[in-house]
């Protein structure tokens, strides 16, 4: 039995990114493999400091990017590479409890499970306490509660997942789904009737800042993650679960780079361009209202 803790870096300071390694290898379970994909090759401060770590411990496994791939294929990077019987994800600037990997571990066999999502602690940029993100203080194993809840949001933390890794091989691991890769996987797995446990045990101290990727994307990652759930039946005990199939994926992702495009170059060209393709398509005309809508949401959260 062996454990497979992926990570992915991109802009996390230093000091952080060291905090998150030294979590991880202090560990009260120590037969487990550290992937670190550096998924910034033009930083070679980073690089020279995971080298460091890397020649540290021989636990850890540095592989670096040519270019910059983005979150998912990192990921997926780490995974392929992976050789153990369990994942776990855990986010860069992110602190894992020392009791983790052997709790986590502990839940999912004695529930018969095949993923679980613990509880986490929320932190600022400092490590001071926000709040907890909880679910109730009692474990959820039953499978028609679980699809219940996930049918309607994502109250999973990411980095808390500890996952089966034939779970990852069933499912040929994330699809390229824009700040919602991981609503996206949990729905995927809810169709193939892959057991799903929450552990109300907070095992994750979440660090949110100002520069993260999930803070600067929140309002797409709400409005990715309700064109999950929108295609989610509510009569959930059929287990009739409807994913997004590649070619809606494909138009969100083009709606997305258009849009970046015209923010960019503010071109007439690229804006007529724009509003064709939203008016191409009814669900798009409907999703890109909510994305111009955004900024009442960004300054809400």
């Amino acid at each position: 039995m062996k454990i497979s803790v992926i990570m992915s870096v991109f802009n996390e300071s230093i000091d952080v990114i060291k905090l998150c390694i030294d979590s991880i290898l202090s560990q009260s379970i120590k037969n487990f493999e550290y992937i670190i994909v550096d998924d910034n090759p033009n930083s070679l401060k980073l690089y020279n400091f995971l080298k460091r770590e890397e020649n540290k411990d021989t636990r850890i496994k540095i592989l670096r990017n040519d270019t910059n791939l983005g979150l998912v294929k990192s990921l997926n990077r780490g995974l392929n590479y992976s050789t153990g019987d369990y994942i776990a994800r855990v986010d860069a600037d992110d602190i894992s409890k020392k009791s983790r990997l052997e709790n986590q571990l502990e839940f999912l066999k004695k529930n018969n499970l095949d993923f679980v999502c613990s509880n986490a602690k929320i932190i600022d940029e400092n490590g001071r306490t926000i709040h907890t993100r909880a679910l109730g203080n009692r474990k959820i194993v039953s499978q028609k509660i679980i699809k219940f809840f996930f049918h309607r949001a994502n109250f999973s933390v990411h980095s808390s997942w500890f996952v089966k890794k034939k779970v990852f091989q069933s499912l040929h691991n994330y699809r390229n789904i824009d700040y919602a890769e991981d609503y996206d996987f949990i729905l995927r797995a809810l169709q193939r009737k892959i057991r799903i446990g929450y552990q109300p045990k907070i095992m994750v101290s979440k660090r949110i800042r100002k520069d993260s990727v999930t803070r600067k994307n929140a309002y797409r990652q709400y409005v990715t993650a309700m064109l999950l759930s929108k295609n989610v039946p509510p009569r959930i005990i059929k287990n009739e679960v409807h994913i997004l199939n590649d070619s809606i994926i494909n138009k969100v992702n083009k709606l997305y780079s258009l849009s970046d495009t015209f923010n960019k170059k503010k071109s007439l060209f690229i804006l007529l361009k724009l509003i064709i393709y939203i008016l191409s398509s009814k669900k798009l005309t409907i999703y890109a209202i909510w994305i111009l809508n955004g900024k009442i949401i960004r300054k809400i959260t």
